[in-house]
């Protein structure tokens, strides 16, 4: 949202919704605090659920901590911005600019460890394909298997056929 609303401030020329974006943009780096934190409980739980999981819950926590430092940085520079420009001031162009940068760049930090946070339950999305040790029924020999690892990660992480 704070990005959309900074970007039709830019194409607006307008110092108000600007601002408005600069608020949208502390509260949102606010509000990414307590959802940082429930990380912890979640991962306890689904400690117990089968499969292996271990490569992507480590692979999206990672995601989480880079989301959780733009957003960080988003916050710190979007309070600066307000701050000078408090009063009626003009607020800095170049703060502005560069907090609408750091938007896209969180929103694409967050989409991507989303991404990784729908991996650790929903198996479909890791790779499409059958069975990997093959099987009779639907005449594969189980040779296309290979390895497939959590971004990020040195070691394998679940074999699945890839087609």
């Amino acid at each position: 949202f704070a990005l959309l609303l900074m970007a039709w401030g830019f194409w607006r020329r307008s110092d108000d919704v600007k601002r408005a974006a600069l608020g949208a943009a502390l509260l949102v780096a606010l509000l990414t605090i307590p959802v940082y934190l429930t990380g912890e409980p979640a991962w306890e739980g689904i400690m117990d659920v089968p499969g292996d999981n271990d490569a992507f819950v480590t692979a999206h926590q990672r995601a989480a901590q880079f989301a959780l430092g733009g957003s960080a940085l988003t916050g710190v520079l979007a309070l600066i911005a307000l701050w000078q420009g408090r009063g009626g001031r003009v607020v800095p162009p170049k703060l502005v600019t560069a907090v609408l940068v750091l938007l896209a760049g969180t929103a694409a930090l967050t989409s991507w460890g989303a991404n990784l946070g729908g991996m650790v339950r929903h198996t479909g999305i890791r790779a499409a394909g059958p069975d990997p040790e093959g099987s009779e029924e639907d005449g594969s020999s189980g040779e296309e298997t290979e390895k497939l690892q959590a971004p990020g990660q040195g070691k394998p992480g679940i074999e699945e056929k890839c087609i």
